[in-house]
């Protein structure tokens, strides 16, 4: 996520990498998700970036990879996204199948 002056001029980096739409703007600042590393169950985090300090803080971890998307509520109390859990298998013995 970038900023760049109204009046033109150089753009700045504010935060990021974020991907897959795991954002979103509010009136003082910018809810995102941070990814952890590729491939591990973990490390994902929500966060908040906020207009008037400049620096981001971390809301809550979530546990599982979020994907694609976020949303607020208008009176930021609520945050929705989607995450996806790990594919899991269980092998069952039936004894006495008819």
């Amino acid at each position: 996520v970038w900023t760049v002056p109204v009046a033109g001029g150089e753009e700045t980096r504010v935060l990021g990498p974020v991907g897959g739409i795991q954002f979103a703007v509010v009136v003082d600042g910018i809810y995102f998700i941070e990814s952890g590393p590729p491939g591990y169950v973990g490390g994902n985090s929500l966060k908040f970036f906020s207009f008037a300090k400049g620096t981001a803080e971390k809301i809550f971890d979530i546990k599982y990879s979020p994907t694609i998307g976020l949303s607020v509520s208008p009176d930021s109390r609520y945050v929705l996204f989607a995450q996806s859990d790990p594919f899991v298998q269980d092998l069952m013995l039936v004894e006495n199948f008819r």
